[in-house]
C-alpha cells in the first residue's frame, strides 16, 4: 500500500472506531434518556435497535477493511 492509501485506510479504521463508541455509550444511556426524557419504554427498544445496527454497520465495514487489506 502506498503511504496515501496507508492513511486512508487508518482514518476508515478510526471512523469505524467512533462508531462502536457511539453504539455502545447509545446502548448504556438508553434506558436513562427514555427516563430523563420521559418517553414510553418503546423508544428505549428503538435506541437499543439503532445501537444494534450500528453495530452491524461497523462490522460490515470492518470485514471491507479486512478484505482490502489482504
Amino acid at each position: 500500500m502506498t503511504p496515501e492509501e496507508e492513511k486512508e485506510f487508518a482514518r476508515a479504521g478510526r471512523r469505524i472506531a467512533l462508531l462502536i463508541a457511539a453504539a455502545g455509550v447509545l446502548a448504556v444511556l438508553a434506558p436513562w434518556l427514555v427516563v430523563k426524557l420521559g418517553l414510553e419504554a418503546r423508544y428505549e427498544l428503538f435506541f437499543y435497535l439503532v445501537a444494534m445496527a450500528c453495530f452491524v454497520f461497523a462490522m460490515v465495514n470492518l470485514a471491507a477493511m479486512w478484505r482490502r487489506r489482504k
